[in-house]
């Protein structure tokens, strides 16, 4: 499959690649289409990677995690953001990487996003930091996990509540 080509965009501000994640996903395509950013007056790019829960467990996303650092997803990321033209004056915390579970119950239900857990944040963040250190010195990182409080009963989803939480 071909990858979106940016380079005729040269006016681009805002960036946003969203990428479903399933074991074995392939996410090259996300260093691959920044690759072809142009545009000198990029302020904002933002990387989510959704996937797909079922019961209250964080396994799918420590798998995701074990994944990106096997993949080397997000040391590529990391080369684009220094090597890009585009990408050389971002400002601080205009590079935001989302990680979004969702708890899907039934084939029939609301999707509902769960609650993944302390240890979780702190594992997203060590993953970060550590795989795009370049980018963490600059400052331009900004790490969003999204939680959702978990519902006693999953068939009222518009009664969750959406609380973001990010990693400075």
């Amino acid at each position: 499959m071909e990858s979106a080509n940016l380079k005729h965009h040269s006016r681009l501000r805002r960036l946003t690649l969203t990428s479903w994640h399933s074991p074995g996903a392939d996410h090259s395509w996300i260093d691959e289409v920044l690759s072809t950013v142009k545009s000198d007056v990029l302020c904002a790019v933002t990387v989510k990677l959704g996937f797909a829960v079922r019961g209250y467990s964080a396994e799918p996303v420590h798998s995701l995690f074990d994944e990106l650092r096997h993949s080397g997803l997000l040391k590529h990321i990391e080369r684009v953001l220094s090597e890009i033209k585009s990408f050389a004056k971002l400002p601080d915390g205009s590079v935001c990487l989302v990680i979004d579970p969702t708890y899907y119950g039934s084939p029939n239900q609301e999707p509902v996003r769960i609650e993944m857990g302390d240890d979780v944040h702190i594992r997203w963040d060590e993953l970060v930091r550590g795989e795009m250190a370049q980018a963490n010195a600059r400052g331009v990182l900004r790490l969003v996990a999204l939680i959702f409080t978990c519902l006693d009963t999953l068939t009222d989803a518009t009664s969750s509540t959406k609380i973001l939480r990010e990693a400075s």
